[in-house]
């Protein structure tokens, strides 16, 4: 393997936290009473709409408005750029020493996540130093969001060098992850720690589910030509 696009939240980071506060925030603009931590670690994923509108559902007991959608998921956003956005969020145990290994083994790499693409390069840069990465994307209105492969496939085509598909592995802690890379022809890699159990990530096609950060880079580098 001489590539990998991580995925960001439960993967590298833990920002359950945050996440948990940002849509809070828009919560009680309704009136409703907050919602814990470990609900939001199976509302997440997919993005701000995705998540707000499950939170909605789950509020309302049927399908939302998309205005007020909307308006909560403008709420959130304002929230996350704001200087609270992303205190609570934490890297997870040795994914430092697993990222500059796979870096001093020339393994190119690349982050691709649902949050929007503004967020994501703040919490690289206050919580992800020193890591050379060759693209860094999040949501943005003119690309799909995953699991549609066309943000990974772009990140390959555009940003990695001579690496072919098969070459790179897309490591996340979702379904959606998982689904991402087997769409993209990569080597889908389940982490344990995240937000969705082992289960799912086996059953959506990853390769191997690691138990730590580590094993992601000895995963990788034995597969390294």
């Amino acid at each position: 393997m001489r590539a990998a696009i991580f995925d960001l939240d439960g993967t590298l980071v833990d920002s359950l936290g945050d996440i948990a506060a940002s849509a809070n925030h828009a919560l009680s603009f309704l009136g409703t009473q907050p919602r814990t931590i470990e609900e939001y670690r199976f509302l997440a994923g997919g993005g701000n709409t995705k998540l707000m509108t499950r939170l909605l559902q789950s509020v309302l007991g049927k399908e939302p408005p998309s205005d007020l959608v909307a308006r909560c998921v403008q709420i959130k956003r304002n929230y996350e750029n704001g200087p609270q956005g992303h205190v609570h969020t934490t890297v997870f145990p040795g994914v430092l020493d697993m990222l500059h290994a796979l870096q001093q083994a020339g393994v190119q790499l690349a982050i691709l996540s649902n949050k929007t693409e503004p967020n994501v390069r703040e919490v690289v840069a206050d919580h992800l130093p020193g890591i050379e990465w060759k693209y860094i994307a999040g949501a943005r209105d003119d690309v799909p969001l995953k699991p549609d492969p066309t943000a990974a496939l772009n990140i390959m085509r555009q940003h990695m060098d001579g690496v072919e598909v098969k070459d790179c592995v897309f490591v996340g802690d979702t379904d959606i992850d998982m689904k991402t890379g087997i769409a993209a022809g990569m080597t889908p890699v389940g982490v344990s720690w995240g937000f969705r159990p082992v289960d799912e990530l086996k059953q959506h096609g990853a390769e191997i589910v690691v138990e730590t950060a580590l094993q992601i880079s000895d995963f990788v580098l034995s597969r390294t030509a």
